[in-house]
């Protein structure tokens, strides 16, 4: 099976949300909480693997990324506003409030 995760916190603490790209039922489950997460004020970065060093970084667009695995290297932080079944893993981070 090949499936991909979507991690957020919430007040109830770490949630995880799972898909399988090939399943559309999955995607469409994963696509409703990931446009529910949006529309609450949540960031969401689709993460990927892109080199030696455990960073977290943001790639340059031009640069290939490849499956994620942070043990493997860097660790790339991509913003998207849509929903991408194809992705590895997406992190989502809530607005923060005061200052």
């Amino acid at each position: 099976m090949n499936m991909r995760v979507m991690e957020y916190l919430d007040h109830t603490g770490h949630q995880t949300v799972t898909w399988d790209p090939n399943n559309a039922d999955s995607v469409s489950d994963a696509r409703a909480q990931f446009n529910r997460l949006r529309a609450q004020g949540y960031s969401m970065f689709r993460m990927a693997a892109i080199g030696q060093t455990a960073v977290v970084e943001e790639p340059d667009q031009s640069e290939e990324l490849d499956e994620f695995n942070p043990a493997d290297g860097r660790v790339a932080a991509m913003r998207i506003d849509e929903f991408d079944p194809e992705a590895q893993r997406v992190t989502a981070i809530p607005q923060r409030v005061g200052g």
